[in-house]
């Protein structure tokens, strides 16, 4: 474009040289016909400036518009990040509620064993305990019914010993 304008120049030099030797009216001519040839190359140097120009601001909208397109992907990225991790993080919760839960009925279910384990102690050693006391009632029983015979035994030896005494006095008293 600079050299069109350049060679343009050039021409015009020339021309205004020839202009001298050249008849006034055809120099005239050639004069308007230099300046319309000049004002269409100013067009044309104007035109592609601003084709030039709408070319940039197209780039400069579609970089824009990418940008835009861009952010608006790494804004939605974050965002779904964001979201993903705070499901993770109810997921995570709930299963450590679930763990806790699940922990304390565990322990709870624990101690009810505990708690019959202690009652079944308890009523072993109440059942060993009635045993206990059961054998020593019938071993009380049995000395009781020892003593028993064995009183029933001296009764009888005492009576049979006073038959015998009776006896011997009656003896007695008949020999005399």
């Amino acid at each position: 474009m600079e050299d069109e304008l350049k060679q343009r120049e050039e021409e015009i030099k020339q021309n205004e040289e020839l202009k001298w030797t050249i008849h006034p009216r055809k120099a005239l001519k050639q004069r308007e016909e230099l300046n319309q040839k000049e004002d269409e190359l100013k067009l044309n140097a104007k035109l592609k400036q601003s084709e030039e120009k709408l070319k940039q601001r197209k780039t400069e909208l579609k970089q824009r518009e990418e940008l835009k397109q861009r952010e608006e992907l790494k804004r939605r990225e974050e965002e779904h990040k964001r979201r993903e991790e705070r499901r993770q993080n109810i997921k995570l919760k709930q299963r450590e509620r679930e763990k806790s839960e699940v922990v304390k009925q565990l322990n709870q279910r624990e101690e009810e064993l505990k708690q019959k384990e202690e009652v079944l102690v308890q009523k072993k050693e109440l059942k060993k305990k009635e045993k206990e006391l059961k054998q020593k009632e019938e071993e009380l029983k049995r000395r009781e019914e020892e003593h028993k015979r064995r009183e029933e035994l001296r009764q009888n030896i005492k009576l049979k010993q006073r038959e015998r005494e009776k006896s011997e006095v009656v003896k007695q008293l008949n020999q005399r």
